[in-house]
């Protein structure tokens, strides 16, 4: 009977965390909607995602990434080779005549 109380407790804390966490979420979102912003500047500013736009950026990324890779992969690689074992199993049988 502890453990039926146990979980019931348990689900109705996380259910008031999820309504607490989705009525924080819209609050926070009914703010941003009804601000309007208004402004006459000549200048344009740059933005904060405009390195994500520029193909250069994801080239030379991935250049980088699959030079990690490589780097990564070949050194296991050469660690395992450069090691040599040997086992030598010697049996001997006698018997007593």
């Amino acid at each position: 009977m502890k453990k039926g109380i146990e979980i019931i407790r348990n689900q109705y804390i996380l259910a008031c965390l999820c309504i607490f966490a989705s009525v924080s979420a819209f609050a926070q979102d009914a703010t941003e909607s009804h601000t309007t912003h208004t402004s006459t500047s000549s200048e344009t500013l740059p933005t904060n995602n405009d390195w994500m736009s520029n193909p250069w950026i994801w080239v030379g990324g991935g250049i980088v990434l699959l030079l990690i890779l490589i780097a990564v992969f070949s050194s296991r690689s050469s660690g395992n080779s450069s090691e040599i074992k040997r086992t030598s199993i010697t049996r001997t049988e006698v018997s007593n005549d």
